[in-house]
Formats: structure tokens, C-alpha cells, sequence
């Protein structure tokens, strides 16, 4: 199965040079799929990047117990990471039936080869980049925790106990490794999470590529709860009460992927290579990058994306 290679171009004044980055999310096991983790591993390996950021979702969490499935996993990163250094974060999937011992797996993954750096609410300086990845607990996620708003506050906490700390004036470009985009729509998460506007970057993936196309979204508009970036289609009753959760309709919206913008409570979706004169002013304002994913969700048809993303330097202003 032949990749989507989607390129992106951003610009900062803490490098000397461009710099590559490739990001790959939501592999679901696909590693499992030798013919078709060849493809992905040719077509990463030829971009040269500088580094490969696996944005959540590698593996069902129930499998890092297994010793065979870790190793397979091993496998696939030891093949990306004869390339360039790879690092990984948790995502929802990663973390269902994850226990202490898989969680400590995951972890030692890196054990294994010098090049994987598994980041589980950890940072590490790779030449001018420090790379964090932050891993957002499960509730942050639950459908029913975003129909009441409460997923923006768990994400919050999470963040706030994550131990991830960055100083706005940090000469480093400060990248961030997670998974979930949705809450930083949220002005909750902007206020009481404010440290997260002080990264460079900020890398995502699990929304696939979208959930509602927009023949359901006009039809059904008063019965979807749609807040910034998430699409999950969740219909309720005349009660406010949720009678359906429809999360296998997928299909792109052109609010699920690509570039976006987060600063002062604004995102300002790019579509495609970033064209400057509409990216915000403001100092404050971090590139959030949001993959398609790598690997189908309930057997639907989709090409892996890797999303290149090549940082160019900038004069520092005075």
C-alpha cells in the first residue's frame, strides 16, 4: 500500500538551519503487516529527517505485556531508527489494558536500540530540539467526558501532573509529542494549562483524518456536539440525553488534519503548505500538526500518511 506523503513548511528563529521532522500517528499494529511495514519503513527512511515523531496509538496497550508483540514492535522501530532517532508517545489505545509491567515495556523500549526514545511525561534534547511526549490519561477521551465538557478538564490535570515544564524564552525549539488535539480548542485548557503555549510545536494525531463528513454535519447540526477540532458525531434527545455515539463515520472535514494555529484563544486552520501572511502575529502562537493516521480504524479503506514537516530559519526580531 503506497503512502500519502503530506509536506508542511514552518519557520523559527531557534534554528541555524532547515530541519526535517516526520511524523507518523496511529499505527494500530500495522507493524504486525511485514509487506506493508517495509513500504512505510522505504518511504519514511528516504525522507531524511532529522528525527521521527509516532504520535500515540502504536500498539493496544494489552499487548505490551506480550513479549512477542514488543518485540515486533522492536523490529519496526530498530528498522526506522538505523535512519534517524524515533520517538514515541501514549495514546488512547495505547493505554487500554495497560498495566504496570506494560507500561514499564513501553517504556524500556528504548533499551533495546540507541535510537528510541519512548517519552511517557518525559523530555529529552536531541541536538537544538527538546522533544516531550506527553501522555493524556483515558478520561480525556471518553465521548461522554467531551458531551459535558469535562474532558478538557481532565486533560488539564493530566497536563498539570505530567511533571512537563517549559520556559517561554527556552533556546531550544521546544516540540511536544502527544496525541490528542481537540482540547486545545478549548479556552478552559488555553488558561489553566498555559504552559503548553510555550512550545515550538506541537504534534498530534487520532482524529483519522475526520469523523463527520459534511453532508451528515449540515443534516444533523443540531444534534452533533462539535467543539473546535473534534468531530465525533454524538446525537442526543429532546432531554439532552445521548441516544448515539456514531464514531465509524470517517471521512475528511478539513478541520481534522493539516496545520493549525493555537494563541490567544484563536486557531486558524491552514490547508496544505503554510502560506505566512495568514499565520497570526502573535509570538504566542504554536503550530499544532494533526496526522491522518498511519493504519485504518474499523476496517475502513485508507493509505498510511506521513506528514513531513520541514522548519526553516528565521531572522530573530529585535
Amino acid at each position: 500500500m503506497q503512502s500519502i506523503i503530506v509536506n508542511y513548511h514552518l519557520f523559527s528563529d531557534k534554528l541555524n538551519q532547515s530541519q526535517r521532522i516526520v511524523l507518523i500517528s496511529d499505527i494500530h499494529d500495522i507493524f504486525t503487516n511485514k509487506k506493508i511495514a517495509k513500504q512505510l519503513i522505504r518511504d519514511i527512511n528516504d525522507l531524511k529527517s532529522h528525527h521521527v515523531a509516532i504520535a500515540g496509538d502504536t500498539m493496544q496497550g494489552n499487548k505490551y505485556g506480550n513479549a512477542k508483540k514488543c518485540k515486533q514492535l522492536s523490529y519496526f522501530l530498530d528498522a526506522l531508527s538505523e535512519a534517524q532517532p524515533v520517538v514515541l508517545s501514549l495514546g488512547n489505545h495505547d493505554l487500554v489494558g495497560l498495566t504496570e509491567e506494560g507500561r514499564k515495556n513501553f517504556r524500556n523500549l528504548g533499551d533495546y536500540y540507541n535510537n528510541v526514545y519512548p517519552l511517557d511525561n518525559q523530555t529529552l534534547i536531541l541536538d537544538d530540539f527538546r522533544i516531550s511526549g506527553f501522555s493524556t490519561g483515558r478520561g480525556a477521551y471518553a465521548s461522554s467526558n467531551h458531551s459535558s465538557g469535562k474532558a478538557n478538564q481532565l486533560f488539564t490535570e493530566d497536563w498539570n501532573h505530567s511533571g512537563i515544564e517549559v520556559d517561554s524564552d527556552s533556546p531550544f525549539f521546544e516540540e511536544l509529542v502527544g496525541h490528542a488535539p481537540h482540547p486545545l480548542a478549548s479556552d478552559y485548557v488555553g488558561r489553566e494549562a498555559s504552559g503548553i503555549r510555550n512550545f515550538d510545536l506541537y504534534l498530534t494525531g487520532h482524529l483519522h483524518d475526520g469523523y463527520v463528513p459534511y453532508w451528515y454535519k449540515k443534516k444533523h447540526l443540531d444534534s452533533i456536539h462539535d467543539r473546535g477540532i473534534w468531530e465525533m458525531p454524538i446525537e442526543k434527545d429532546i432531554h439532552g440525553k445521548i441516544t448515539a455515539i456514531r464514531p465509524w463515520i470517517y471521512t475528511p472535514t478539513h478541520l481534522c488534519r493539516g496545520v493549525h494555529f493555537i494563541g490567544d484563544g484563536r486557531i486558524i486552520l491552514e490547508n496544505g503548505t503554510v502560506v505566512q501572511n495568514i499565520i497570526p502575529s502573535t509570538e504566542h502562537s504554536v503550530p499544532l500538526v494533526i496526522s491522518g493516521g498511519v493504519n485504518k480504524l474499523f476496517s475502513l479503506p485508507s493509505h498510511p500518511e506521513i506528514t513531513c514537516i520541514d522548519i526553516h530559519p528565521k531572522v530573530k526580531q529585535i
